[in-house]
């Protein structure tokens, strides 16, 4: 099976259309997933804003997956850019976002 760059493009594009074409806070998730992939796509324009935007948003909502996976996303995105300082920030916040998912908490022994 061969990956169809062109149709990810495709199906981007439709559901952006849809979503610009009637907007509500249940389908907003969906404008943060079509625009990033885009992105990947179209030589990562703009790439680290959407990402950015995407996990305040999903942060915001708590949805806590969403969070942590555009969080890896992004310090993968770094490191490939040796971008170190913001590779570290954005898997110690992948991290966070981890646990808060699993409802796990970290009790440091003194």
């Amino acid at each position: 099976m061969t990956y169809n760059y062109n149709k990810v493009v495709e199906w981007c594009e439709m559901g952006l259309t849809v979503y610009n074409s009637n907007q509500s806070e249940l389908t907003i998730n969906f404008n943060h997933h079509f625009q990033i992939h885009l992105s990947i796509h179209n030589g990562y324009e703009d790439f680290e804003s959407k990402v950015m935007k995407a996990v305040q948003y999903f942060e915001e909502i708590r949805d806590y997956r969403n969070a942590h996976k555009y969080s890896l996303l992004l310090a993968n995105f770094f490191k490939n850019a040796g971008k170190y300082k913001k590779t570290t920030q954005y898997y110690v916040l992948a991290n966070e976002y981890s646990a808060k998912n699993e409802n796990r908490r970290f009790i440091e022994d003194i």
